[in-house]
Order: structure tokens, then C-alpha cells, then sequence
């Protein structure tokens, strides 16, 4: 009985976690095309928004925490790993403008853009080396 039940609540678990990682790809997918719209993505999967959003609710989540996790997670490897403009990179994320996108990188890293890019390029020397 006791295998039986903890059987079933890992395959529900399972097929939470996959559909979030379903939307979560979706969403990715979405802002290279530039429409990550929840509209957009629920459409990709197959439901209604509506759908979708009850869906997220059950999980205790929502569209816009999914979108703001994606969008955190490849800004920080764009303002990292590479040089593009701060400007294009807002735009590939999503964002109207460049202000909007400075403001959510200040929220999630607690640093501005180019500081963020400037500490992780560049790390400070330690002070006996300055000398």
C-alpha cells in the first residue's frame, strides 16, 4: 500500500515538474521569437491561457514568476558570458526598454548592468597587488 501511494505521488510529481518544464521551454523559445506573451505560450502547449494559468496556480507558481526566472537566468549569462549591448539584450529579454530591463537587473543580481558585467570581467585585485 505504502509503495502503491508513494508510486503515484512521484509520477504526479513527475508530470508537475515536466509540464513546468514544458511552459519553461516554451517561454525560452518565445522570447527568441519575441512574442512571450502568455497568450503565445499556451497556445505553443496546446491550452487556453486560462488553462495555463490554473495549471501554474495548482503548482503554486505563475507565468510571470516562470517568465521572470527565465528571463534572469539568460540575462545573467548574456550580461556574463558575453559583450552584446546592454540595449540588445534588453530586447531579446523582452523588455520595452532599456530602463525597465536595468530596474529587473538591480532586483535580481543587486547591481546595475554594467556593474554586474564589470565584477564578474573583471574581479577585484587584491589590494597587496596594487602596489
Amino acid at each position: 500500500i505504502v509503495e502503491g501511494a508513494a508510486l503515484r505521488e512521484l509520477a504526479e510529481l513527475s508530470e508537475s515538474t515536466s509540464q513546468i518544464s514544458v511552459i519553461t521551454a516554451k517561454i525560452s523559445q518565445s522570447l527568441r521569437t519575441g512574442d512571450c506573451s502568455m497568450e503565445h505560450v499556451a497556445s505553443l502547449i496546446g491550452m487556453s491561457s486560462r488553462s495555463l494559468q490554473r495549471a501554474l496556480e495548482n503548482e503554486g507558481t505563475s507565468y510571470r514568476k516562470i517568465l521572470d526566472t527565465v528571463r534572469r537566468s539568460i540575462a545573467e549569462r548574456y550580461l556574463v558570458d558575453t559583450d552584446r549591448p546592454v540595449k540588445e539584450i534588453a530586447f531579446l529579454l523582452g523588455f520595452s526598454e532599456v530602463s525597465a530591463f536595468s530596474r529587473a537587473v538591480r532586483n535580481w543580481f543587486g547591481a546595475s548592468p554594467r556593474a554586474l558585467r564589470q565584477r564578474t570581467h573583471f574581479p577585484s585585485v587584491p589590494q597587496s597587488a596594487s602596489r
